[in-house]
């Protein structure tokens, strides 16, 4: 199985969700290290998914946490809160969630 789906099913088995039940994964998770929480919400037929919350928001100086480990330099000014870092995950069957791309904001890779 390719990295993308081990790190995906990692995610999706490692977070709780703090939202009600359903039969897909939309709603918002909290992961399982407790520092950040994931909304995933429906994009097209699809599912994506952006960070909402963390536990520190900013960093040693009081500045909101931004993408410096993304491998543009241009994007590593962008803030990490809002940033959709789950696109194109589609339902393959009533428990199972495949494709779509897990960007990892901890070393800037898709």
């Amino acid at each position: 199985m390719p990295r993308l789906a081990y790190t995906l099913l990692i995610v999706l088995l490692a977070t709780t969700s703090v939202g009600a039940q359903s039969q897909t994964p939309v709603g918002i998770w909290l992961h399982a290290n407790t520092r950040i929480r994931v909304e995933i919400f429906p994009c097209g037929e699809r599912l994506c998914g952006k960070i909402v919350w963390f536990r520190w928001p900013n960093d040693a100086q009081g500045l909101p946490l931004v993408d410096l480990k993304n491998t543009n330099p241009k994007l590593r000014k962008r803030p990490l809160l809002g940033l959709t870092v789950l696109r194109g995950l589609r339902r393959r069957s009533q428990n199972l969630w495949t494709d779509g791309k897990i960007y990892n904001q901890d070393d800037g890779v898709d």
